[in-house]
């Protein structure tokens, strides 16, 4: 992988059995990613480019990369849903550079047809979801199930708090909600932010985010909202507390459990007494009234140990319950440390399923597991794919699948399978159902060597459910004389 961009982010976007034009297939990837040019101030635009499934990079008209936007601002963090038609919903945030709104921040969005022409305002302005005076951004998004999406984004105030704000556009790029006004999701005097939207299974969402208080304290909040955007929990004057125990609740990863409820892991940190400064991964069971159902209200421990643990990912099980991956290390050694990633499984009582009660290792070698990204499967278990440090700063992709028991199922049991080990550091970016059992798996590759340091190319590539890899060699989706930006996941199937 030879380019000179040096980061890459991504959106990768599946559009399964709904293009248009039988030359298209029955299924393809949009993989949209920031371009940073050279200048003061820097310009960073936005890119979608076409991936077939069979690891064909590129649109059948030959043309190269499509722009999403372009413009002398600084367009940023693309979000995609799918458009019910074979094409893609883009959610971005546009940073002003210059003049008297220099610094401002608006939230915007652009559909594309499944040839990448953009089609809102006949191709040109991109829709404006959010253009308040004050900063509007990192925007998340998730189909509303009638081509449209819902999307929440952060708002910052002139003083520097963040509130949670959000809105529907449809398919023809109305704006639903309040009148093409966003609605405050959470709005105190406190930051809200990091919010992580689940479907409530009745066309509406939850939204789950992290609420910073005084003198460290955190708590993990969700409120739902229907698909006309009325908040229902707390009589829509409050979302509701999943975890506010008086430590640190933080960093939340929620799926949708049975019947309308909602499952969410985090960290807990220890404010005072003995565990003063130890972190714990966390479970609540949240009802469809916004109820907490685990031991009276208080979170359930799934990792709590005298080692720290920490940064908690989680797949639904398919059964109401949820997978979870987190990462553990020795509790004072620091973020560079070796980490091992341990996983469980949580039915829906909160009954932990693997290891007799304790998490079971999906990683335990010297080297250092980084980032994990997973996937759930048919049988109650799941893929995963993380990163995993070789020695001497280089970073590998490896994969292995768990079945319903936790049990590791690639080869043999015995080691992950490799999905990426060119030399360069290659980190995880997105994963994604292949609609066969298997994943695409979306990556930036950074170059080690004298001559191309710090050059980052994108690349994907393709493990089948049996855990091999179908395609001859990773497809490099992104690669040339520019900058890019940061990372998006966005999972779409019709």
């Amino acid at each position: 992988m030879r380019g000179v961009a040096r980061y890459i982010g991504t959106c990768l976007v599946v559009l399964a059995l709904g293009l248009t034009g039988a030359a298209y297939g029955e299924s393809v990837a949009f993989v949209t990613h920031e371009v940073t040019g050279a200048g003061d101030p820097v310009p960073v635009d936005l890119e979608v480019q076409r991936l077939s499934l069979d690891g064909t990079v590129g649109w059948l008209t030959g043309a190269g990369p499509q722009a999403v936007a372009k413009t002398p601002e600084r367009e940023l963090a693309p979000v995609a849903c799918p458009d019910g038609s074979g094409g893609v919903i883009v959610i971005y945030a546009r940073e002003t550079v210059s003049g008297e709104r220099q610094g401002d921040s608006d939230v915007l969005a652009q559909r594309f047809d499944n040839a990448g022409r953009p089609v809102w305002n006949d191709g040109g302005e991109p829709i404006r979801i959010a253009a308040s005076a004050q900063r509007e951004g990192r925007p998340v998004a998730l189909s509303d199930g009638s081509g449209g999406a819902f999307v929440v984004f952060e708002w910052t105030g002139p003083n520097g708090d963040t509130d949670l704000l959000g809105q529907r556009i449809s398919a023809h790029g109305n704006l639903l909600w309040a009148g093409g006004q966003p609605v405050p999701i959470a709005a105190s005097e406190y930051p809200e932010h990091s919010p992580v939207l689940v479907s409530d299974g009745e066309n509406g969402l939850f939204v789950v985010f992290q609420w910073d208080g005084p003198e460290q304290d955190s708590d993990i909040m969700a409120q739902r909202l229907t698909r006309r955007g009325q908040l229902l929990w707390n009589y829509g004057e409050q979302a509701v507390d999943v975890a506010a125990s008086g430590h640190a609740e933080r960093r939340p990863a929620a799926v949708a459990g049975t019947a309308g409820e909602l499952l969410v892991f985090f960290e807990l940190e220890y404010l005072s007494g003995d565990r003063k400064g130890n972190v714990d991964v966390a479970a609540q069971r949240v009802s469809g009234w916004g109820e907490t159902l685990w031991a009276l209200g208080d979170p359930l421990m799934v990792g709590a140990t005298d080692a720290w643990e920490g940064g908690p990912v989680a797949v639904s099980d398919g059964a109401g319950g949820g997978v979870v991956v987190f990462s553990t290390r020795p509790m004072n050694a620091g973020e560079e440390a070796n980490a091992d990633l341990l996983t469980q499984r949580m039915a829906p009582s909160g009954k932990p399923l693997w290891g007799e009660g304790n998490p079971v290792p999906l990683e335990a070698t010297p080297e250092r597991a980084g980032r994990a990204l997973g996937l759930a499967t048919s049988d109650g278990g799941a893929i995963w794919v993380y990163e995993l440090g070789a020695g001497g700063g280089d970073v590998n992709i490896v994969a292995q699948r768990l079945d319903a028991n936790g049990q590791p199922v690639w080869n043999g049991g015995q080691s992950p399978v490799v999905v990426a080990a060119s030399g360069w550091l290659e980190h995880l970016e997105q994963v994604v159902p292949d609609g066969a059992g298997g994943a695409i798996v979306l990556l930036t590759a950074t170059s080690t060597e004298e001559a191309t340091r710090g050059d980052t190319d994108v690349g994907a590539v393709r493990l089948a459910a049996e855990g091999t890899l179908p395609w001859p060699q990773m497809a490099v989706v992104a690669g040339g004389p520019s900058l890019q930006g940061k990372p998006c996941l966005t999972i779409v199937s019709k």
